[in-house]
């Protein structure tokens, strides 16, 4: 997983911005966004998920919004054969 950071808040601000590319196969641990977390997705497949809450399949042009505090996870989708 690649993080290219494209805003960092300045107080009193929280938001950061970061576009984030996950290379086949890749996916990140469990860990929580305090202030919450929005996905856009560009390019390529992946799903998401909260704690013990159903996959998310995701695809380019899809927006998702994770509340605050809630654990996440994300991987790139399996290949298709």
């Amino acid at each position: 997983m690649r993080i290219d950071p494209l805003h960092t808040a300045v107080a009193p601000a929280h938001a950061n911005v970061a576009s984030v590319t996950f290379e086949p196969g890749a996916r990140t641990a469990w860990h929580t966004h305090p202030l919450g977390q929005t996905l856009i997705v560009t390019a390529g497949a992946g799903r998401a998920q909260t704690w013990g809450g159903p996959i998310e399949e995701l695809r380019p042009g899809d927006v998702v919004w994770f509340s605050r505090a809630r654990s996440t996870g994300t991987a790139r989708a399996p290949r298709r054969r």
